[in-house]
C-alpha cells in the first residue's frame, strides 16, 4: 500500500484504496483494527549493540592485540611491570574514548521521535484529539494554523493552506499546498503540493487530509532509516589500521630473524629470546595511539575556540582532508530569514544601501514609499509575540514587518490608526490577500498578491504621489520588471490600494486598484560567505550547493556567493532519472542542486565518494541528517539545526558560520602534517634500533650484543613518547593552505615517505653502528663501555633527528627550532640518559659506565655526520 505514490492519485481514489470516509473517517473499531496491524505511529529504535559490545569493539584491531601480548610478555618475562602498566593505560584510555564517542553519535533516532506531533485532531465518526502514536492509514485529520503535522497524508480539503517544511525539504518559503492530482510520477517531495508531511508545521490556513503513511512508512520514517545506516570509518582510522598491521607483521617477523640469526651464531637460547621479545616490544609505536589521541584532542579543542564542536575524535583531521564540501543553503549560506531587498516603485528598482533606497540613477527617497510600506504592513496577519517584543507569523509577512520597521512603518502604530474592519484572506487559488480598514470616517482597502494579478486588477497606478491611468503598455513594463527580478530568485510581491467614502461591499475590495509597487523578497547569503568559499577554492577545495530550495533561487544565492562557476546545475527531478554510475560521471560537473530530496543528498554523497572524493556535508535540518551521517564528515548548524542533524554529525558550528568551516579545515591539516611527521620519526627511529641490533648481532663475535633488553626499552622510553608526542604538536607550516587536499587514496605513509623513513633509519643505524665498530675494533674498549657508547648514541641521534622533522627547511635553520615543546622534550630526554650513564645506583640496572670526553667526541662526531647528511637528503631529495 505504501508503495502507492499518493500525490499522483486523485481523492476518490485514495478514499477507496484506503477504506475510509473522507467525511466520518474511520469507524473507531476498525482504527483500533489498523492499530494491531500498523503499530503506533512511532519511529521506532532498532535494537543497539549493547555498551559492553560497544567497549570490546575498541579492541578489535590487529596492533591492539599484538600491544597486548607486548604487554604481558614486558611484564611477565622481562621483569618491566612500568613499560607493561604504561601500555596497559595507553590501550584502556584511547578505548574509553572510542566507546564514548562511538556510543553517543547513535542518538539521532532519540532527537527525530522527538519532531513527531504528541496529540493529532481525527474524525472517527466524530472529532476528537488523540494521541498521535494511535493514527492509522485511513485515518481523516483535522489541521490549522501551528499544528505540527502527525503522519504522512493527503489533502481532501484546504483553505489559505501553506505548511513550512524546510526541516524536511529545505525548502526556505512556506508551501502554498493544493487539493489537484499530480500526473508525474516522479513529483520530488517538495513539489508535493496536495500532501503533507509527518514532522512539518501548519503555517498558516486550515486543512482536511486522509493518513496514508505513520511511523516508519512516512517521509520522515524514510530518513530514520537512512540514519541508522552503518557509519564508516573515517580515512584516517583507516590508514592507521593499515599501517598499525603492517608494522606489527614486520615487525614479529623481524624479531623472529634476530632470535634466528643470533642462535645460529652461537648466542645463548634465553638471551636471544629476551632480546627478540625486546627488540618486538621497543619496535613496536605503542605510543602511537596514545599520541595520536592526544594529537586530535589537542586539535578539537583549538576548533572549539573557534565555534566548532567536534563530536568524533578522528572527525578533525578528516575535515583536514576533505577536497569537497556538498553544502545546504538555507540557514547555512544564507540568513534563513526573507528579507525585504528590492522595491520597485515610482518606475525604479530601489535597492537598500547604507540604510536608504537608491535606484540606478541615485535618485532616493521614492514619493510612494510610505503607501507601500502602508499597504505591506496593514494586509500582513503577523501578530505581536506573547512576550510582546517581536511579531510571529508566516516568513514572508514578518519580512514585510520588519521592512516597515526598518523605514519607519511600525505595525502596531499603522494597526491602531488604521482599524481593521473586513478582509479577504488569502488563497493560493487567488493568489492575493486583502484587508479592508477604517481612517477618520473613510476606509481603505490594501491589497498584497502576485503582480500579475493585481496588475490585471488594477486601474490606476500611483507615480510619485500622483494617481493616473494604469496603460496596457505600461503593466506589461511592471510585469517585465516582475518576471525578470524572479528569474534572479527573488520572491516578488504587488501592492495595490483602493480608497471609499463609505463601507463598500466585499465583492468591490478587489477591482478598480490602484497599483503602488512590488517588494523583492529573498533569504539572503551570510555577509561572510563569500570571503570563505573564495578561501576554500584557493585550498583546493571543490564547492556544491545541495538544496530543497527552487532553481532559479539557488542559483542567483550561488552565482553571489562565488559557488555557481562553469560548471552546471541539476535538479532533483533530473537527478532522479540518473543511475548512480551516471550521476557518478556527471556529478564532478555540477555546481547546484536544487529541489533535491533527503535519498537525493545521500546519492550525491555516494557518487562524490565513489570519485574518491573525501566529502563534507553541511546541513541544519532533517533532511539534511542521512546525507551527514553517510558522508565523510557531517557538519550541521548549532543554532538553527535540528537535534537530528547534530546528533548525526561529526561537527557542529555554533555560530553557524561557513567560514568556521575552513578555520576547522585549516586545523584538520596541521594535524594531518603532524601526525604523518611524528609517526615517520618514528619509524624511522625504530627502523635504526633494529638494525643496529641485527648487524652487532650478525657481525660482531659471538655473546657480545651492542644492546641489552632493558636499554632497548629504555631508547624506546625517551626517543620515541616526548619528542614524538612534541612533534604532534608543531606549529603549523605557512603554506599549509595553498597545499592541494590529499585525495582519498593518498596514504598517510606515501612511496616518498617510506623511502625517507628507511634512508633515515639506515643512517642514524650507521651512526650508532659506526661508533660501536671504532670502540671495539680500533679501540678495543670493553664490552660494556662499547653497549654505553652505542646506547648513549643512538638515544642522542634519534632526539636530535626529531628536529629534521619538524620543518621541511635545513635543521640548521631557525624554523626548526620554533617548536617549543619539542625543545622541552629534547632537553628533558637528554637529562634522563645522562642520569642513567653518571648516576651510580642507576649504572647498574642499565649496564652502563661514565663516559669521559673522548667519548663524547666520538658520538658527537658520529651523530652529526649523520644528521648533516640526513639534512642534505631532506632539502634536497625528499622535500617537494
Amino acid at each position: 500500500m505504501n508503495k502507492i505514490n499518493w500525490y499522483a492519485v486523485n481523492i476518490s481514489e485514495v478514499v477507496h484504496v484506503l477504506k475510509t470516509d473522507q467525511k466520518k473517517g474511520l469507524d473507531p473499531e476498525e482504527a483500533r483494527k489498523r492499530q494491531e496491524e500498523h503499530g503506533p505511529n512511532l519511529i521506532k529504535e532498532t535494537k543497539k549493540i549493547s555498551p559492553v559490545m560497544v567497549f570490546l569493539e575498541q579492541f578489535n584491531d590487529f596492533m591492539i592485540w599484538v600491544l597486548i601480548a607486548a604487554a604481558l610478555i614486558s611484564g611477565l618475562l622481562l621483569g618491566e611491570v612500568v613499560d607493561a602498566i604504561v601500555i596497559a593505560i595507553i590501550l584502556l584510555l584511547n578505548a574509553i574514548l572510542g566507546f564514548v564517542q562511538t556510543y553517543r553519535a547513535e542518538k539521532s533516532l532519540e532527537a527525530l521521535k522527538a519532531l513527531s506531533a504528541p496529540i493529532a485532531t481525527v474524525v472517527r465518526g466524530k472529532e476528537q484529539e488523540i494521541k498521535a502514536e494511535d493514527l492509522v492509514p485511513g485515518d481523516l485529520i483535522l489541521l490549522s494554523s501551528g499544528d505540527i503535522v502527525p503522519a504522512d497524508a493527503r489533502l481532501i480539503e484546504a483553505a489559505s493552506f501553506q505548511t513550512l517544511e524546510a526541516t524536511l525539504t529545505g525548502e526556505s518559503t512556506p508551501v502554498s499546498k493544493e487539493l489537484a492530482t499530480l500526473k508525474d510520477e516522479k513529483f520530488p517531495v517538495a513539489e508535493r503540493k496536495n500532501m503533507v508531511f509527518s514532522g512539518t508545521t501548519v503555517g498558516r490556513g486550515r486543512g482536511t487530509a486522509i493518513v496514508v503513511s505513520t511511523a516508519r512508512q512516512t517521509e520522515m520514517g524514510k530518513i530514520a532509516d537512512l540514519i541508522e545506516t552503518k557509519e564508516e570509518p573515517t580515512p584516517l582510522q583507516k590508514e592507521l589500521k593499515n599501517v598499525g598491521f603492517k608494522i606489527a607483521l614486520a615487525i614479529i617477523a623481524i624479531a623472529i630473524i634476530v632470535f634466528v640469526v643470533g642462535i645460529l651464531k652461537g648466542n645463548p637460547l634465553a638471551t636471544m629470546f629476551l632480546i627478540a621479545v625486546a627488540l618486538a616490544v621497543a619496535a613496536i609505536p605503542e605510543g602511537l595511539p596514545a599520541i595520536v589521541t592526544i594529537t586530535l584532542a589537542v586539535g578539537v579543542q583549538n576548533i572549539a575556540r573557534e565555534n566548532a564542536i567536534i563530536r568524533r575524535l578522528h572527525a578533525v583531521e578528516t575535515l583536514g582532508s576533505t577536497n569537497y564540501i556538498a553544502t545546504d543553503k538555507t540557514g547555512t549560506l544564507t540568513l534563513n530569514e526573507m528579507t525585504a531587498l528590492n522595491f520597485y516603485l515610482d518606475g525604479s528598482l530601489f535597492k537598500i544601501e547604507d540604510g536608504t533606497l537608491i535606484d540606478p540613477t541615485g535618485k532616493t527617497k521614492p514619493t510612494s514609499l510610505e503607501k507601500l510600506m502602508q499597504t505591506a504592513v496593514l494586509a500582513n496577519d503577523s501578530r505581536p509575540s506573547p512576550e510582546g517584543t517581536d511579531y510571529v507569523g508566516e516568513p514572508t509577512e514578518l519580512a514585510l514587518v520588519r521592512a516597515g520597521d526598518f523605514f519607519g512603518y511600525r505595525k502596531d502604530e499603522l494597526d491602531n490608526k488604521y482599524e481593521r474592519v473586513n478582509e479577504i484572506p488569502f488563497e493560493s487559488e487567488r493568489k492575493e490577500m486583502t484587508t479592508l480598514n477604517r481612517y477618520n470616517e473613510h476606509f481603505v482597502g490594501f491589497t498584497k498578491g502576485a503582480a500579475e494579478v493585481l496588475l490585471e486588477q488594477s486601474d490606476f497606478l500611483l507615480e510619485n504621489g500622483q494617481t493616473r491611468p494604469l496603460t496596457r503598455e505600461e503593466k506589461e513594463k511592471i510585469l517585465a520588471e516582475a518576471n525578470e527580478e524572479a528569474a534572479a530568485g527573488y520572491r516578488m510581491l504587488g501592492f495595490a490600494y483602493k480608497e471609499f467614502e463609505n463601507s463598500p461591499d466585499t465583492k468591490e475590495l478587489e477591482k478598480n486598484l490602484t497599483f503602488i509597487g512590488m517588494i523583492g523578497l529573498l533569504d539572503p547569503p551570510r555577509p561572510e560567505v563569500a570571503k570563505a568559499i573564495s578561501l576554500a577554492k584557493d585550498a583546493g577545495i571543490n564547492i556544491a550547493m545541495v538544496t530543497g530550495d527552487h532553481m532559479l533561487t539557488a542559483n542567483k544565492i550561488a552565482t553571489e556567493i562565488g559557488i555557481k562557476d562553469s560548471r552546471g546545475s541539476l535538479s532533483g527531478k533530473e537527478l532522479e532519472q540518473l543511475s548512480s554510475h551516471e550521476l557518478a560521471a556527471k556529478v564532478e560537473d555540477i555546481s547546484v542542486f536544487a529541489r533535491v530530496d533527503p535519498i537525493h543528498k545521500v546519492k550525491i554523497v555516494e557518487a562524490l565518494k565513489e570519485k574518491g572524493y573525501i566529502v563534507a556535508v553541511t546541513g541544519d535540518g532533517v533532511n539534511d541528517a542521512p546525507a551527514l551521517k553517510k558522508a565523510d564528515i557531517g557538519v550541521a548548524m548549532g543554532i538553527t539545526g535540528t537535534d537530528v542533524s547534530k546528533e548525526a554529525s561529526s561537527m557542529i558550528l555554533t555560530d553557524d558560520n561557513f567560514a568556521t568551516i575552513i578555520k576547522a579545515v585549516w586545523q584538520g591539516r596541521v594535524i594531518f602534517d603532524n601526525l604523518r611527521k611524528f609517526i615517520s620519526f618514528l619509524l624511522s627511529a625504530n627502523v635504526s634500533e633494529v638494525l643496529t641490533i641485527f648487524l652487532g648481532i650478525l657481525l660482531f663475535p659471538s655473546g657480545l650484543t651492542l644492546l641489552l633488553p632493558i636499554q632497548i626499552l629504555w631508547i624506546n622510553l625517551v626517543t620515541d613518547a616526548f619528542p614524538a608526542l612534541a612533534l604532534g604538536v608543531n606549529p603549523a607550516a605557512p603554506d599549509i593552505m595553498k597545499r592541494k587536499p590529499r585525495t582519498r587514496t593518498e596514504r598517510i605513509l606515501n612511496t616518498d615517505q617510506a623511502k625517507r623513513i628507511v634512508t633515515d633509519g639506515l643512517l642514524l643505524t650507521a651512526a650508532a653502528f659506526g661508533v660501536g665498530s671504532l670502540a671495539l675494533w680500533w679501540l678495543g674498549l670493553a664490552e660494556t663501555k662499547i653497549q654505553t657508547l652505542v646506547f648513549t648514541t643512538l638515544v642522542l641521534v634519534q632526539l636530535i633527528h626529531a628536529f629534521n622533522y619538524s620543518s621541511k627547511r635545513s635543521i640548521f635553520s631557525a624554523d626548526s627550532f620554533r617548536n617549543k615543546w619539542l625543545l622541552l622534550a629534547f632537553a628533558g630526554s637528554l637529562i634522563l640518559q645522562l642520569a642513567v650513564v653518571y648516576i651510580p645506583f642507576l649504572q647498574p640496572i642499565f649496564k652502563t659506565v661514565a663516559l669521559n670526553g673522548s667519548d663524547w667526541i666520538l658520538i658527537l662526531v658520529a651523530t652529526f655526520f649523520a644528521e648533516i647528511i640526513i639534512d642534505i637528503l631532506k632539502t634536497r631529495v625528499f622535500t617537494k
